[in-house]
């Protein structure tokens, strides 16, 4: 063998060589690699929470087997229809009442998260199905053995926001005052905005004040200062109670937490703020909140809308004449002056009428005088209610250049009227 054909030979096998060895190199490295990387616990990706449509999905697939529903599951389904909006609107008929059979029937403890959860989901209900939906939550609150957490609470009266006033709504309100009354945990400044806003609907009852008696104190205790849209939420929710014990306690708790509130209040939570104390008789804690307000609408930096205007000038219905009362009065015609938007009729109805019982002064003669280029102004046709309830606000205005502004311009609003004037709204005018 030539000495070329040696080294060319001796290449080849060197060539083999570094081949098979590479590969082999590879091969263990790879094992080593699978090898480590199984025994070392990676962190698993962040799960999201499941979408409505999941949980659609699921309910469709439980409803098909005739899956017998946990409570814990039942709670999330009913919240998750709640954040939905309206269960009509997104189940079917037989979907409700595979959720209702499933409510009614579940077996197993219920938790607290559970419970609550049911309460939550009331406001996506109505009719039938809301009133067998409250039966379920009502019995399922009566064998609770567990005790309600902060959260619970809110959500619970919150649900309760488009509920009306009947024998089984008032059953959940005397159980939840007395869960209230027993949590030892201190309520965030949400959480009482929530609950309070939860009672809009609920009519005045031994139960409504049971609520309300539990919730004072609990207001007092919270150790956070509430945010602007917790004053206007938790006012707001007030509108059904009468004059009590029980409110007036709630009222003075809420002024402390008005005056204590740093953030501006925007146009929305001073209209709801307002509009809640419609039924608040005339009495030291009614003016204690009047006081807490007035600065808070003054500091406003946004306009106050119409509707923000109606309902706050609304909720004074109830006031007499006072110091804090003249200075809500003067703040608020300062925000009616510089609202820029035309005043519908519902909203100029609802502003005169608030002014029933103001007795005539400089502060109401300023609310009169920012409303009289505002009725003026309404291209909107005022009907037979808007008129009576216009006029009737004026009752204890003394004759004034301001009385006469606002006159001269409903007089012409009052010819434009195309619908008859019924007995009551003549009477009221």
């Amino acid at each position: 063998m030539s000495s070329e054909m040696a080294a060319l030979c001796f290449h080849r096998a060197v060539c083999r060589w570094s081949t098979a060895s590479s590969t082999h190199c590879v091969r263990s490295y790879a094992n080593y690699a699978h090898s480590t990387l199984s025994q070392m616990q990676l962190p698993s990706p962040p799960s999201r929470p499941p979408t409505f449509h999941d949980v659609l999905g699921r309910l469709e697939f439980w409803q098909r087997t005739e899956h017998e529903l946990e409570p814990s599951v039942i709670g999330k389904i009913l919240v998750s229809i709640a954040k939905a909006r309206y269960a009509d609107s997104v189940l079917t008929e037989s979907q409700q009442r595979y959720i209702l059979q499933q409510t009614h029937s579940a077996s197993g403890q219920w938790s607290a998260q559970a419970v609550s959860g049911a309460c939550y989901g009331l406001q996506a209900w109505a009719g039938l199905p809301l009133n067998s939906l409250q039966e379920a939550v009502s019995n399922k609150l009566s064998q609770l053995q567990q005790p309600f957490a902060g959260r619970h609470i809110g959500m619970s009266l919150y649900g309760l926001r488009h509920s009306e006033d009947g024998p089984v709504v008032r059953a959940i309100l005397a159980q939840l005052a007395k869960i209230i009354a027993h949590c030892s945990e201190v309520l965030g400044e949400q959480i009482v905005g929530n609950a309070l806003y939860g009672l809009q609907r609920c009519a005045e009852s031994m139960e409504s004040r049971a609520v309300l008696a539990a919730m004072a104190p609990k207001i007092v205790q919270s150790s956070e200062a509430l945010k602007a849209q917790a004053i206007g939420n938790a006012l707001y929710g007030l509108q059904r109670c009468a004059d009590s014990t029980e409110l007036r306690a709630v009222l003075a708790a809420m002024a402390t937490k008005i005056i204590q509130c740093s953030e501006p209040l925007k146009a929305q939570a001073i209209g709801n703020a307002l509009y809640g104390l419609q039924r608040c008789a005339d009495s030291t804690e009614l003016q204690m909140v009047l006081a807490a307000m007035a600065p808070k609408i003054l500091e406003c930096s946004e306009p106050l809308e119409g509707q923000h205007i109606g309902n706050a000038l609304y909720g004074l219905q109830q006031c007499a004449d006072s110091t804090e009362l003249r200075a809500v009065l003067a703040a608020m015609a300062t925000k009616i002056i510089q609202c820029s938007e035309p005043l519908k009729a519902q909203a100029i109805g609802n502003a005169l009428y608030g002014l029933q019982r103001c007795a005539d002064s400089m502060e109401v003669r300023a609310v009169l005088a920012a409303m009289a280029p505002k009725i003026f102004q309404c291209s909107e046709p005022l009907k037979g209610q808007h008129i009576g309830n216009a006029l009737y606000g004026l009752q204890r205005c003394a004759d004034s250049m301001e009385v006469r502004a606002v006159l001269a311009a409903m007089a012409p609003k009052i010819l434009e009227c195309s619908e008859p004037l019924e007995g009551q709204h003549i009477g009221n005018a």
